[in-house]
């Protein structure tokens, strides 16, 4: 029987952990409305969502794979929160481009 690659399972939780503390910081960034700092570390956790679609899971310890759920559980949660947060912003952001869109139709009218 195979012995199971512990090592392996180590980087997997030690990425999920990383992935969780990107989306903490996300969600703090969301609630300070820092949407220009947001996005690089959206990038940062793409590139480590991509690393771990990568990996083999070769993870067979029980215990590994609950620690996998449960960090997998708490970023959705975080994800769920600052998507929210998001869109939110993006109906505050459609009504301010409405707004410039209007006063921009009513200048050509008035040829201002």
């Amino acid at each position: 029987m195979e012995k199971p690659d512990v090592q392996g399972g180590e980087e997997t939780i030690s990425i999920y952990a990383h992935l969780l503390e990107l989306t903490q910081k996300m969600l703090t960034l969301a609630k300070q409305s820092a949407w220009d700092d947001l996005a690089p570390i959206e990038a940062q956790r793409a590139q480590l969502v991509a690393r771990l679609k990568l990996m083999d899971d070769k993870a067979d310890n029980r215990d590994t794979k609950l620690q996998e759920a449960v960090l997998i559980q708490q970023i959705l949660s975080l994800d769920e929160e600052t998507r929210k947060l998001c869109s939110e912003w993006m109906v505050e952001l459609r009504s301010i481009l409405d707004s410039f869109d209007a006063k921009k139709k009513i200048n050509k009218a008035y040829d201002l």
